[in-house]
Protein backbone atom coordinates (compact mmCIF):
# COMPACT_ATOMS: atom_id res chain seq x y z
CA UNK A 1 0.00 0.00 0.00
CA UNK A 2 1.71 3.53 -1.36
CA UNK A 3 -0.11 6.09 0.68
CA UNK A 4 2.55 8.38 2.37
CA UNK A 5 3.17 9.96 -1.01
CA UNK A 6 0.34 12.03 -1.01
CA UNK A 7 0.57 15.52 -0.23
CA UNK A 8 -2.41 18.58 -0.87
CA UNK A 9 -1.72 20.71 -2.98
CA UNK A 10 -4.89 20.70 -4.48
CA UNK A 11 -8.37 21.24 -3.20
CA UNK A 12 -10.29 18.36 -3.15
CA UNK A 13 -13.22 20.04 -4.96
CA UNK A 14 -10.99 20.33 -8.06
CA UNK A 15 -11.28 16.49 -8.75
CA UNK A 16 -12.17 15.31 -11.95
CA UNK A 17 -13.75 11.67 -12.47
CA UNK A 18 -14.19 12.72 -16.13
CA UNK A 19 -14.14 8.92 -17.56
CA UNK A 20 -16.84 8.15 -14.90
CA UNK A 21 -19.13 11.16 -15.47
CA UNK A 22 -18.95 10.96 -19.35
CA UNK A 23 -20.20 7.71 -19.13
CA UNK A 24 -22.96 8.98 -17.15
CA UNK A 25 -23.83 11.83 -18.71
CA UNK A 26 -27.01 13.46 -17.88
CA UNK A 27 -28.36 10.65 -17.54
CA UNK A 28 -31.22 11.35 -14.56
CA UNK A 29 -31.13 7.39 -13.43
CA UNK A 30 -32.21 6.85 -10.28
CA UNK A 31 -29.56 6.43 -8.00
CA UNK A 32 -28.30 4.00 -5.76
CA UNK A 33 -26.70 6.96 -3.17
CA UNK A 34 -28.03 10.73 -2.82
CA UNK A 35 -27.33 12.36 0.41
CA UNK A 36 -30.37 12.92 2.97
CA UNK A 37 -32.62 16.10 2.95
CA UNK A 38 -33.16 17.30 5.90
CA UNK A 39 -36.99 18.20 4.81
CA UNK A 40 -37.48 14.59 3.81
CA UNK A 41 -39.44 11.54 5.25
CA UNK A 42 -37.42 8.32 5.57
CA UNK A 43 -37.02 6.14 2.83
CA UNK A 44 -38.42 3.04 3.38
CA UNK A 45 -41.88 4.27 4.12
CA UNK A 46 -42.31 4.55 0.50
CA UNK A 47 -43.36 1.84 -1.75
CA UNK A 48 -41.80 1.80 -4.66
CA UNK A 49 -43.49 -0.31 -6.82
CA UNK A 50 -45.64 3.24 -6.90
CA UNK A 51 -42.88 4.74 -8.90
CA UNK A 52 -44.06 6.47 -11.96
CA UNK A 53 -41.88 9.19 -13.96
CA UNK A 54 -42.58 11.50 -15.64
CA UNK A 55 -41.66 15.23 -17.52
CA UNK A 56 -43.31 18.07 -15.93
CA UNK A 57 -44.38 21.50 -17.14
CA UNK A 58 -40.66 22.65 -17.69
CA UNK A 59 -39.50 19.55 -19.21
CA UNK A 60 -37.53 18.46 -16.09
CA UNK A 61 -37.71 14.27 -15.23
CA UNK A 62 -39.32 13.79 -12.30
CA UNK A 63 -40.32 10.63 -10.23
CA UNK A 64 -43.27 10.43 -8.26
CA UNK A 65 -44.67 7.69 -5.54
CA UNK A 66 -47.60 7.31 -3.31
CA UNK A 67 -47.63 8.93 -0.58
CA UNK A 68 -47.11 6.43 2.61
CA UNK A 69 -50.27 7.80 4.51
CA UNK A 70 -52.37 9.49 1.95
CA UNK A 71 -52.28 7.39 -1.35
CA UNK A 72 -51.79 10.34 -3.61
CA UNK A 73 -48.31 11.30 -5.21
CA UNK A 74 -45.35 13.16 -3.85
CA UNK A 75 -41.97 13.61 -5.87
CA UNK A 76 -39.72 11.43 -4.41
CA UNK A 77 -35.69 11.37 -4.46
CA UNK A 78 -33.24 7.87 -3.88
CA UNK A 79 -32.22 7.40 -0.85
CA UNK A 80 -30.04 4.23 -0.05
CA UNK A 81 -32.15 0.95 -0.34
CA UNK A 82 -35.20 2.84 -1.29
CA UNK A 83 -36.92 6.66 -1.75
CA UNK A 84 -36.98 9.84 -0.02
CA UNK A 85 -40.66 11.72 0.00
CA UNK A 86 -40.25 15.36 0.03
CA UNK A 87 -42.38 17.19 2.63
CA UNK A 88 -41.61 20.44 1.01
CA UNK A 89 -42.89 19.56 -2.27
CA UNK A 90 -45.91 18.10 -1.51
CA UNK A 91 -47.59 16.99 -4.70
CA UNK A 92 -45.71 19.55 -7.51
CA UNK A 93 -45.51 18.14 -10.14
CA UNK A 94 -47.50 14.93 -9.46
CA UNK A 95 -50.85 16.04 -10.05
CA UNK A 96 -51.41 13.81 -12.89
CA UNK A 97 -50.03 11.15 -10.42
CA UNK A 98 -53.27 8.70 -10.50
CA UNK A 99 -53.09 8.91 -14.47
CA UNK A 100 -49.97 8.19 -14.80
CA UNK A 101 -50.17 4.99 -12.80
CA UNK A 102 -53.20 3.98 -15.03
CA UNK A 103 -51.05 4.76 -18.31
CA UNK A 104 -47.89 2.23 -17.16
CA UNK A 105 -50.03 -0.72 -17.79
CA UNK A 106 -48.71 -3.20 -20.21
CA UNK A 107 -48.36 -6.74 -19.96
CA UNK A 108 -46.81 -8.57 -16.85
CA UNK A 109 -43.84 -9.11 -19.24
CA UNK A 110 -43.37 -5.35 -20.16
CA UNK A 111 -43.79 -3.66 -16.77
CA UNK A 112 -41.95 -0.22 -16.20
CA UNK A 113 -39.53 -2.17 -13.61
CA UNK A 114 -38.34 -4.78 -15.94
CA UNK A 115 -37.63 -1.78 -18.50
CA UNK A 116 -35.90 0.44 -15.86
CA UNK A 117 -33.16 -2.67 -14.82
CA UNK A 118 -32.22 -2.47 -18.50
CA UNK A 119 -31.74 0.29 -19.04
CA UNK A 120 -31.20 2.33 -15.60
CA UNK A 121 -29.59 0.00 -13.34
CA UNK A 122 -26.22 0.58 -15.23
CA UNK A 123 -25.95 4.00 -15.21
CA UNK A 124 -27.18 4.13 -11.23
CA UNK A 125 -24.05 1.52 -10.94
CA UNK A 126 -21.84 4.69 -12.84
CA UNK A 127 -22.98 6.93 -10.33
CA UNK A 128 -22.21 4.60 -7.12
CA UNK A 129 -19.11 4.71 -8.03
CA UNK A 130 -18.34 8.02 -9.25
CA UNK A 131 -20.32 9.25 -5.51
CA UNK A 132 -18.01 6.72 -3.70
CA UNK A 133 -14.81 7.69 -5.60
CA UNK A 134 -15.66 11.31 -4.64
CA UNK A 135 -16.13 10.16 -0.95
CA UNK A 136 -13.54 8.25 -0.46
CA UNK A 137 -10.84 11.18 -2.15
CA UNK A 138 -12.51 13.74 0.37
CA UNK A 139 -12.28 11.41 3.40
CA UNK A 140 -8.39 10.70 2.31
CA UNK A 141 -7.74 14.59 2.31
CA UNK A 142 -9.54 15.39 5.16
CA UNK A 143 -8.12 12.55 7.49
CA UNK A 144 -4.69 13.81 6.43
CA UNK A 145 -5.66 17.57 6.99
CA UNK A 146 -6.68 17.20 10.43
CA UNK A 147 -4.28 14.41 11.59
CA UNK A 148 -1.07 16.82 10.25
CA UNK A 149 -0.07 13.51 8.33
CA UNK A 150 -1.36 10.87 5.47
CA UNK A 151 -4.11 8.80 7.00
CA UNK A 152 -6.25 6.34 5.34
CA UNK A 153 -7.69 4.85 8.83
CA UNK A 154 -9.36 6.24 10.90
CA UNK A 155 -12.93 7.81 11.83
CA UNK A 156 -14.28 11.42 10.44
CA UNK A 157 -17.14 12.49 11.93
CA UNK A 158 -19.56 15.11 10.37
CA UNK A 159 -20.44 18.00 13.33
CA UNK A 160 -21.66 20.91 10.77
CA UNK A 161 -23.21 21.50 7.57
CA UNK A 162 -22.93 24.74 7.19
CA UNK A 163 -19.83 25.61 7.27
CA UNK A 164 -18.94 21.97 6.13
CA UNK A 165 -17.26 20.46 9.02
CA UNK A 166 -15.29 17.15 10.73
CA UNK A 167 -13.52 16.04 13.92
CA UNK A 168 -10.75 13.11 13.04
CA UNK A 169 -10.00 10.11 15.63
CA UNK A 170 -7.23 7.46 14.90
CA UNK A 171 -9.19 4.31 15.39
CA UNK A 172 -10.47 2.40 14.20
CA UNK A 173 -7.02 1.50 11.99
CA UNK A 174 -8.01 -0.69 9.50
CA UNK A 175 -10.51 1.47 7.35
CA UNK A 176 -11.58 4.79 6.96
CA UNK A 177 -14.95 5.59 8.39
CA UNK A 178 -17.17 8.57 7.74
CA UNK A 179 -20.31 9.51 10.03
CA UNK A 180 -22.38 11.68 8.57
CA UNK A 181 -24.82 14.28 10.55
CA UNK A 182 -27.79 12.16 9.60
CA UNK A 183 -26.49 8.88 10.36
CA UNK A 184 -25.33 7.27 7.52
CA UNK A 185 -21.92 5.34 7.81
CA UNK A 186 -19.42 5.13 5.29
CA UNK A 187 -16.43 2.72 5.27
CA UNK A 188 -13.40 3.03 3.00
CA UNK A 189 -10.55 -0.12 2.72
CA UNK A 190 -7.51 1.52 0.85
CA UNK A 191 -5.66 -1.53 -1.31
CA UNK A 192 -3.68 0.51 -3.34
CA UNK A 193 -2.36 3.92 -4.89
CA UNK A 194 0.06 4.80 -6.83
CA UNK A 195 0.69 8.01 -8.90
CA UNK A 196 2.18 11.43 -9.01
CA UNK A 197 0.37 13.87 -6.31
CA UNK A 198 3.41 16.54 -7.16
CA UNK A 199 0.71 18.90 -8.31
CA UNK A 200 -2.19 17.80 -6.20
CA UNK A 201 -5.07 15.75 -6.72
CA UNK A 202 -6.44 17.16 -10.16
CA UNK A 203 -3.51 16.24 -12.03
CA UNK A 204 -3.16 12.63 -9.98
CA UNK A 205 -6.58 11.71 -12.12
CA UNK A 206 -5.47 13.29 -15.00
CA UNK A 207 -2.10 11.74 -15.49
CA UNK A 208 -1.69 7.42 -15.38
CA UNK A 209 -2.61 6.49 -11.90
CA UNK A 210 -4.10 3.25 -9.84
CA UNK A 211 -6.33 3.31 -7.27
CA UNK A 212 -8.31 0.29 -5.96
CA UNK A 213 -10.20 0.63 -2.66
CA UNK A 214 -13.41 -0.91 -0.98
CA UNK A 215 -16.63 0.87 -0.18
CA UNK A 216 -19.38 0.73 1.67
CA UNK A 217 -22.59 2.57 2.68
CA UNK A 218 -23.44 0.63 5.79
CA UNK A 219 -26.57 -1.19 5.40
CA UNK A 220 -26.79 -0.42 1.37
CA UNK A 221 -24.29 -1.18 -0.58
CA UNK A 222 -20.48 -2.72 -0.78
CA UNK A 223 -18.43 -2.11 -4.02
CA UNK A 224 -15.01 -2.61 -5.17
CA UNK A 225 -13.42 0.54 -7.38
CA UNK A 226 -10.29 -0.29 -9.45
CA UNK A 227 -9.73 3.06 -11.39
CA UNK A 228 -6.54 2.59 -13.33
CA UNK A 229 -4.88 4.92 -15.99
CA UNK A 230 -2.26 3.78 -18.35
CA UNK A 231 -0.95 5.81 -21.48
CA UNK A 232 -3.37 8.17 -20.99
CA UNK A 233 -6.76 5.02 -21.04
CA UNK A 234 -8.59 5.01 -17.94
CA UNK A 235 -10.38 2.03 -17.04
CA UNK A 236 -12.67 2.09 -13.78
CA UNK A 237 -14.00 -1.17 -13.12
CA UNK A 238 -16.66 -1.89 -10.17
CA UNK A 239 -17.59 -4.85 -8.30
CA UNK A 240 -19.88 -5.75 -5.73
CA UNK A 241 -23.69 -5.63 -4.52
CA UNK A 242 -25.87 -2.79 -4.47
CA UNK A 243 -30.08 -1.95 -4.18
CA UNK A 244 -31.95 -0.50 -7.06
CA UNK A 245 -35.66 0.15 -7.00
CA UNK A 246 -35.51 -2.18 -3.45
CA UNK A 247 -33.99 -5.01 -4.85
CA UNK A 248 -30.54 -6.56 -4.53
CA UNK A 249 -28.15 -7.15 -7.35
CA UNK A 250 -24.89 -7.55 -8.00
CA UNK A 251 -22.59 -5.83 -10.32
CA UNK A 252 -19.27 -6.33 -12.24
CA UNK A 253 -19.09 -3.37 -14.53
CA UNK A 254 -16.21 -1.76 -16.76
CA UNK A 255 -16.00 1.56 -17.94
CA UNK A 256 -13.31 2.89 -20.10
CA UNK A 257 -12.38 6.37 -21.51
CA UNK A 258 -9.82 7.77 -23.80
CA UNK A 259 -9.43 10.66 -26.42
CA UNK A 260 -10.15 9.97 -29.94
CA UNK A 261 -9.07 13.20 -31.44
CA UNK A 262 -8.06 16.75 -29.87
CA UNK A 263 -11.81 17.21 -28.92
CA UNK A 264 -13.72 13.78 -28.49
CA UNK A 265 -13.50 11.61 -25.45
CA UNK A 266 -14.97 8.02 -26.28
CA UNK A 267 -16.21 5.68 -23.23
CA UNK A 268 -17.26 2.24 -22.90
CA UNK A 269 -19.55 0.68 -20.72
CA UNK A 270 -19.34 -3.06 -20.17
CA UNK A 271 -20.07 -5.83 -18.33
CA UNK A 272 -23.28 -7.69 -15.95
CA UNK A 273 -25.47 -6.97 -13.33
CA UNK A 274 -27.42 -10.13 -11.83
CA UNK A 275 -29.87 -10.90 -8.93
CA UNK A 276 -32.92 -12.72 -8.26
CA UNK A 277 -34.52 -13.23 -11.80
CA UNK A 278 -32.23 -10.86 -13.00
CA UNK A 279 -29.13 -11.16 -15.49
CA UNK A 280 -28.18 -7.88 -17.84
CA UNK A 281 -25.19 -8.05 -20.51
CA UNK A 282 -24.03 -4.05 -20.56
CA UNK A 283 -22.94 -2.77 -24.19
CA UNK A 284 -23.08 0.88 -24.39
CA UNK A 285 -20.59 3.72 -25.84
CA UNK A 286 -20.89 7.43 -25.51
CA UNK A 287 -18.89 9.93 -27.71
CA UNK A 288 -18.56 13.53 -26.38
CA UNK A 289 -17.12 16.44 -28.48
CA UNK A 290 -16.72 19.65 -26.90
CA UNK A 291 -14.24 22.69 -28.67
CA UNK A 292 -14.74 26.45 -27.11
CA UNK A 293 -16.18 29.03 -29.41
CA UNK A 294 -15.71 31.98 -26.94
CA UNK A 295 -12.17 32.02 -27.50
CA UNK A 296 -10.92 30.81 -23.62
CA UNK A 297 -14.91 31.50 -21.92
CA UNK A 298 -16.27 28.62 -20.63
CA UNK A 299 -19.63 30.18 -21.47
CA UNK A 300 -19.23 29.51 -25.05
CA UNK A 301 -18.25 25.81 -24.62
CA UNK A 302 -20.52 23.67 -27.65
CA UNK A 303 -20.52 20.08 -27.02
CA UNK A 304 -21.80 17.25 -29.35
CA UNK A 305 -22.98 13.81 -27.50
CA UNK A 306 -24.01 10.58 -29.25
CA UNK A 307 -24.58 7.40 -26.73
CA UNK A 308 -25.24 4.09 -28.30
CA UNK A 309 -27.41 1.07 -26.32
CA UNK A 310 -26.80 -2.54 -27.49
CA UNK A 311 -28.11 -4.25 -24.44
CA UNK A 312 -29.67 -7.31 -23.55
CA UNK A 313 -31.20 -8.65 -19.84
CA UNK A 314 -33.86 -11.19 -18.94
CA UNK A 315 -36.21 -10.63 -15.86
CA UNK A 316 -38.20 -13.11 -14.81
CA UNK A 317 -37.91 -15.45 -17.24
CA UNK A 318 -38.67 -12.54 -20.01
CA UNK A 319 -35.44 -12.27 -22.67
CA UNK A 320 -35.10 -8.27 -23.39
CA UNK A 321 -32.83 -6.13 -25.61
CA UNK A 322 -32.08 -2.81 -27.16
CA UNK A 323 -30.34 -3.58 -30.04
CA UNK A 324 -28.70 -0.29 -32.39
CA UNK A 325 -30.31 2.06 -29.57
CA UNK A 326 -29.12 5.48 -30.44
CA UNK A 327 -29.16 9.12 -28.73
CA UNK A 328 -27.93 12.30 -29.82
CA UNK A 329 -27.72 15.77 -29.01
CA UNK A 330 -25.92 19.63 -29.10
CA UNK A 331 -25.31 22.21 -26.70
CA UNK A 332 -24.59 25.20 -26.02
CA UNK A 333 -23.11 26.32 -22.24
CA UNK A 334 -24.44 23.08 -21.01
CA UNK A 335 -28.11 24.21 -22.99
CA UNK A 336 -29.76 22.63 -25.86
CA UNK A 337 -29.16 24.19 -29.09
CA UNK A 338 -30.33 23.34 -32.70
CA UNK A 339 -32.86 21.05 -31.32
CA UNK A 340 -35.15 21.32 -33.96
CA UNK A 341 -32.80 19.75 -36.24
CA UNK A 342 -33.35 15.84 -37.03
CA UNK A 343 -29.56 15.33 -37.38
CA UNK A 344 -28.58 17.11 -34.53
CA UNK A 345 -31.13 15.45 -31.88
CA UNK A 346 -32.26 12.12 -32.13
CA UNK A 347 -33.27 8.58 -30.70
CA UNK A 348 -33.82 5.89 -32.24
CA UNK A 349 -33.55 1.64 -31.63
CA UNK A 350 -35.57 -1.00 -30.94
CA UNK A 351 -36.95 -2.64 -28.02
CA UNK A 352 -37.80 -6.67 -28.52
CA UNK A 353 -39.18 -9.14 -26.19
CA UNK A 354 -38.71 -12.21 -26.19
CA UNK A 355 -37.49 -12.18 -29.89
CA UNK A 356 -40.11 -10.21 -31.18
CA UNK A 357 -40.54 -6.52 -31.69
CA UNK A 358 -42.64 -4.91 -29.16
CA UNK A 359 -41.34 -1.19 -28.49
CA UNK A 360 -39.00 1.59 -29.69
CA UNK A 361 -36.65 4.64 -28.22
CA UNK A 362 -37.81 7.86 -29.26
CA UNK A 363 -37.17 11.53 -28.87
CA UNK A 364 -40.04 13.46 -27.62
CA UNK A 365 -40.14 17.34 -28.39
CA UNK A 366 -42.38 20.01 -26.20
CA UNK A 367 -42.18 23.76 -25.72
CA UNK A 368 -40.98 23.10 -22.66
CA UNK A 369 -38.44 20.45 -23.10
CA UNK A 370 -36.67 17.26 -24.87
CA UNK A 371 -37.25 13.48 -23.23
CA UNK A 372 -35.85 10.22 -24.60
CA UNK A 373 -38.46 8.34 -23.98
CA UNK A 374 -38.20 3.76 -24.45
CA UNK A 375 -41.71 3.13 -25.30
CA UNK A 376 -43.34 -0.75 -25.24
CA UNK A 377 -47.15 -0.78 -25.70
CA UNK A 378 -48.66 1.40 -22.92
CA UNK A 379 -45.15 1.14 -21.13
CA UNK A 380 -43.49 4.40 -21.35
CA UNK A 381 -40.06 5.12 -19.74
CA UNK A 382 -37.78 8.22 -19.40
CA UNK A 383 -34.19 7.72 -19.70
CA UNK A 384 -33.05 11.44 -20.59
CA UNK A 385 -34.55 14.93 -20.16
CA UNK A 386 -33.53 18.01 -20.79
CA UNK A 387 -35.56 21.48 -20.30
CA UNK A 388 -35.42 24.37 -22.91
Amino acid sequence: MIFSCLTLKSSYRALSVRALLQTAVVIPATLFLTLANSNAERAAHVDPGTLVQSLDKSGKLVTCAAHPRTGKGVLVEPRGSGYVATKSAARAGCSSFNQLRRNRGGSKAVSEKSLRLGVMAPSAVVSLAAAQLDRFTFALLEATNLAGQARATGTLTQVSQSPLQYQYSPQPTDRLRGVQLDGTVYEFVLQDIQGDFSFGVTNFFQADHRLVFQAAEVGSSNITVSDIQVDGVRTIRVTGSGMFDGTPLTVDVTGQGRDVSEITYRTTLTGTITGDGIAINLSEGTDTAAWDMGYGYATKIQKVYSRRINTSWTVGGTKFSLRNGSIAGKFKSGAPIEYLDPSRWFAKGILSVNGKKAGQLRLVRKSSGIGVVLSAGKVSLVLQSWGL
